[in-house]
């Protein structure tokens, strides 16, 4: 990621993700990242809901910033921002799949 910091932000944020083709190759490309992302909470048992669905692809571009902003903006080492993002993950799986709050 580091070393490809320019062509990573350029296309997450910069004037080449305005143009539509790059746009629809980035878009699909976050498309396939949470559908692998979702696949593998569906294999660990988590039920696959309209929720979940939004919920992991939402964390793409979370995901995304984390990088631009920690893995790009500063030397946090690899392995913090590789664990943070698996936190922040299950976070959102979990308040996802958790039970809905009673009315009160």
């Amino acid at each position: 990621m580091r070393e490809y910091r320019g062509t990573f932000h350029s296309l997450v944020r910069g004037v080449a993700s305005g143009d539509p083709v790059v746009r629809t190759i980035v878009d699909g490309t976050r498309d396939e990242h949470a559908a692998r992302i979702i696949a593998v909470f569906v294999e660990l048992g988590v039920p696959e809901t309209a929720i979940l669905r939004v919920a992991l692809r939402s964390w793409i571009a979370f995901a995304e910033e984390v990088l631009i902003e920690l893995a790009l903006g500063t030397e946090t080492p690899a392995d913090e921002i590789v664990a943070f993002l698996a936190r922040s993950a299950q976070g959102v799986v979990d308040a996802a799949t958790a039970p809905p709050h009673p009315a009160g």
